[in-house]
């Protein structure tokens, strides 16, 4: 009587079958993996040169600004007091100083961010140094007791009546240079007094 062979084990198919699936499964997490990828690359808004340029203004101006502020930080001020203040009269422009400089609505110095110095007043007329002294009260809005000063400003698109004004609303800067040009004046007048008088001895011993 002839045996017949031992047929293999059922498990070696069913093994196979399930390496295969495995594989299989794989494969088609790593498809939609891929797909997903590539769906959200093409999905993203691309940045546009505009875009990009709007960006790099807005860090180059917030940087100016910061550089703007430590530099005036670095300004040492003096504090005018009220006897200087007082001799730093701002009713004596004349009529023909207004007259003459007497330009379009822009401000004449940018007094209240940049300082003066003594040699942009001895190349300047005098004239032109007392209208730019009113312009520092009138950027605050001071209304002027002389009719044609007060005139000259309201001309001004940018000035604005202010009848509350008081000197806290000056800043350091426009204090700095309040004082500078009130020392310059009263230097002025002085040579002009000596000049006077030297005339007045010289006709007399005549």
């Amino acid at each position: 009587m002839r045996l017949s062979p031992i047929p293999p084990p059922y498990y070696t198919t069913d093994s196979k079958r399930r390496r295969v699936n495995k594989w299989l499964i794989i494969f088609i997490i790593g498809i939609l993996l891929a797909a997903g990828a590539l769906y959200y690359l093409l999905s993203r808004d691309p940045i546009s040169k505009d875009t990009a340029k709007e960006e790099e203004s807005i860090l180059k101006d917030a940087s100016e600004i910061d550089q703007a502020g430590n530099k005036e930080e670095e300004i040492k001020i003096q504090t005018v007091d009220s006897k200087d203040r007082e001799e730093n009269s701002y009713e004596d422009t004349s009529e023909d100083d207004i007259k003459e400089y007497n330009l379009p609505s822009a401000y004449l110095k940018n007094t209240d961010s940049e300082l003066l110095t003594e040699a942009f007043l001895k190349d300047t007329e005098i004239g032109q140094i007392k209208l730019i002294r009113d312009e520092i009260y009138a950027r605050h809005g001071f209304v002027f007791k002389d009719r044609e000063t007060q005139k000259y400003f309201e001309e001004k698109t940018w000035y604005v009546k202010n009848p509350n004004y008081t000197d806290d609303l000056l800043n350091d800067v426009e204090k700095k240079n309040l004082d500078l040009i009130g020392k310059f004046l009263k230097d002025d007048n002085k040579k002009d007094e000596e000049q006077e008088e030297n005339k007045d001895t010289e006709e007399g011993g005549q």
